[in-house]
């Protein structure tokens, strides 16, 4: 290996070819621009040169971007062949390299385990050092799937993934959603700073209410509701607390005229004293009611049904499923 001048035009910026040892997701260089700018380059690169003097990456992919922005010409590099440097040589530096400085986040990941499983399989046992314990290449396919996923959501969602506003778990909830949907909820999750328990909610809550109107959930998240919500400048998690009821409210759009009118009939029905207990599903889902009888002996038990046969001949028992019905004009139109 030599350390030498190397013209930034005889290193491959564009492709596939150029990035073949590249697992470098940094959206934000403005640190290491302001580095350089002030103190100039004080890690060199590290390049593989072949026989026609085209130089590839081998470290320093960042570094090298932030020259070309700063108008360098050329760079002191560390340069070797690609006889001295073989593939095994120059993944096993540029992992080791990420490990050391700042570790891998979730698309650089997705971009090692794809890149090693697709291109250089063969090579994965002599990379077991290097990996180390914690980057473990997914053995099947299926396990691989997510990081393939995650590399195909636009730009602007993988450079929140790799600036640590979307976690992995939020940017797999997308796998639920169309392509159209994809940027809106993006928005929803990094401006309400939604946990991933309120991300899996609410990408929940639109698939059900865009379901129940018929409409496409790209433009439900698009509604005016919604994005008052997001232009609000209250703290992120009131915005949060905000945006889980409007699209509660969209989901179950008579919930409230439910619970009312369920509470009035079974408050006629008079049973609770009689240790009878009428109770439904509380998201009201189904029109099922679920009646429990406590009693100590069999004529206790008797006077119970009694009661509920009572109840029966009066229409208390049909006040109560009517409660559970909605008129049609009632619900959202579909479109």
């Amino acid at each position: 290996m030599e350390y030498k001048r190397i013209e930034l035009d005889r290193i491959l910026q564009e492709g596939a070819d150029a990035e073949l040892y590249v697992f470098t997701c940094r959206p934000d260089l403005t640190e290491l621009a302001s580095s350089i700018e002030r103190a100039g380059l004080l890690v060199a690169p590290v390049l593989q040169e072949n026989e026609r003097g085209v130089c590839r990456v081998v470290c320093g992919w960042s570094r090298i971007q932030v020259l070309r922005r700063l108008g360098w010409e050329s760079v002191d590099a560390f340069v070797a062949s690609d006889r001295e440097m073989t593939d095994a040589d120059c993944l096993s530096r540029s992992i080791l390299e990420n490990r050391w400085h700042r570790g891998f986040n979730e698309v650089e990941k997705a971009l090692l385990f794809t890149r090693l499983k697709d291109r250089f399989h063969h090579l994965l046992p002599g990379l077991t050092d290097a990996l180390g314990k914690n980057l473990r290449v997914p053995r099947e396919a299926k396990a691989l799937e997510p990081y393939r996923f995650l590399l195909s959501l636009p730009g602007p969602i993988l450079e929140g993934v790799a600036r640590g506003e979307l976690t992995l778990a939020q940017a797999l909830l997308l796998r639920g959603l169309p392509e159209g949907a994809h940027r809106g909820f993006f928005r929803i999750v990094t401006e309400c700073r939604l946990t991933s328990q309120e991300a899996r909610k609410a990408a929940e809550w639109i698939r059900e209410a865009a379901g129940r109107e018929g409409r496409d959930e790209a433009e439900l998240i698009d509604e005016e509701a919604i994005r008052q919500v997001l232009n609000e400048t209250t703290d992120p998690r009131q915005k949060a607390q905000l945006l889980l009821s409007v699209l509660n409210k969209r989901r179950h759009p008579l919930l409230e005229s439910w619970k009312a009118r369920f509470a009035s009939a079974r408050s006629q029905l008079s049973a609770q004293e009689e240790d009878i207990q009428v109770s439904h599903d509380p998201t009201f889902e189904t029109t099922q009611i679920k009646v429990q009888i406590r009693a100590a002996s069999e004529p206790e038990f008797r006077q119970r049904l009694a009661t509920l046969s009572e109840a029966i001949r009066e229409g208390k028992i049909e006040r109560l499923y009517r409660a559970l019905s909605v008129d049609s004009e009632d619900l959202p139109k579909k479109r």
